[in-house]
């Protein structure tokens, strides 16, 4: 593990996929290229300065053939040389790389180092390749490090072109574009070209002294936002009694209340397209820039879009696979976590 100035030891754990294939020079068939021999094919990791160790599986596992038996190899290869390295990149197919990293995010805890998962749609050997730049960029972010010497990233994420990802919060959206992954209900890491440059220099940009300050509040393209529901679906069962109901019926009255809707939307950050607000409420709104922008965004033209969950039954909702179903309805969870979570939660209650 680094000390003070001594150079960054990352490990590589190559578990098959397009990013360590090259092209046979006489048969053109894609072929896994020999690891140890890594800065033949990829001569810029000589530029980081870094000790790199690797491992490779032996035959390669194609992602569509990745199961828990594999999440398992991988995360005991992270156990087995936790103390020895400062961080580990894992090269990975990109068909099942989001379920992988969900996995592994719910399998390795209370991690101080960073696992990050990369991979590519082309392979590392080709011209144009997206391999080498994703190579890189994981290399340098397992290496990073703050002015106190920890680790910037202490969790597995995703590093795929210019975005890391949260692992379990990521998914696959392309087969074909380099920009291949996305988090539909959760901040980015990081993004853009700058990441490496800024991740160095230890800056407010990231997900643990995030600062907002490049974020703007604005609906949805098309001029959409989405109704949220959870604050004020109420339902007065028909079975209580009638003093009951009025108590019920009391209580949705001061809810409602003009200043408790408004209180409520500077906590939620939302806004009543059709409530006429108070001085006071515009007043607070415009202390938070992010908030202002959003709730001056909304006009007589925005279409609203009911966000609404299934209901369950409480036989339903007090299971394991229950508690979990609400947030992949949410979005909290993508289906990759969803699955990735039950199978480990099947493990941990299984039955001896």
């Amino acid at each position: 593990m680094t000390k003070n100035n001594a150079k960054p030891k990352i490990l590589i754990i190559y578990t098959g996929g397009t990013i360590g294939m090259i092209e046979d020079p006489v048969s053109k068939v894609l072929k896994p290229f020999d690891f140890s021999h890594l800065i033949d094919n990829v001569p810029k990791i000589k530029k980081l300065d870094f000790e790199i160790g690797n491992l490779q599986f032996d035959p390669p596992i194609d992602s569509s053939n990745m199961n828990p038996s594999h999440w398992s190899m991988i995360a005991k290869e992270v156990e087995a040389n936790y103390d020895d390295y400062d961080g580990f990149v894992v090269l990975h197919g990109t068909d099942t790389m989001a379920y992988t990293a969900s996995a592994l995010s719910f399998m390795l805890e209370n991690l101080d180092k960073p696992v990050i998962i990369t991979g590519s749609q082309l392979p590392i050997g080709e011209v144009r390749t997206d391999g080498e730049e994703n190579l890189l960029t994981a290399l340098q972010i397992a290496a990073a490090r703050n002015s106190r010497s920890d680790a910037m990233v202490t969790e597995v994420a995703i590093l795929f072109e210019n975005h890391l990802l949260r692992g379990n919060r990521s998914s696959k959206v392309s087969a074909d574009n380099f920009n291949a992954f996305m988090s539909n209900n959760a901040a980015v890491i990081a993004n853009g070209s700058w990441m490496v440059g800024d991740f160095l220099e230890d800056g407010g940009k990231w997900s643990n002294g995030f600062d907002g300050a490049t974020v703007r509040g604005d609906v949805l393209p098309g001029n959409v936002a989405l109704a949220n529901n959870d604050g004020y679906q109420y339902w007065i069962p028909a079975s209580v009694s009638a003093e009951e109901q009025e108590v019920a019926k009391a209580f949705i009255l001061f809810v409602l209340q003009q200043d408790n809707i408004e209180a409520y939307m500077l906590a939620e950050g939302g806004v009543a397209p059709k409530l006429t607000v108070s001085e006071e409420y515009t007043a607070t709104a415009s202390e938070n820039k992010l908030l202002y922008e959003y709730v001056n965004a909304v006009n007589k033209d925005t279409i609203i879009v009911p966000n609404a969950g299934d209901i369950m039954t409480s036989s339903i909702g007090n299971t394991e696979f229950g508690n979990l179903l609400p947030l992949l309805i949410s979005g909290e969870l993508t289906p990759e976590a969803f699955c990735a979570q039950l199978s480990v939660l099947a493990q941990e209650t299984a039955l001896d």
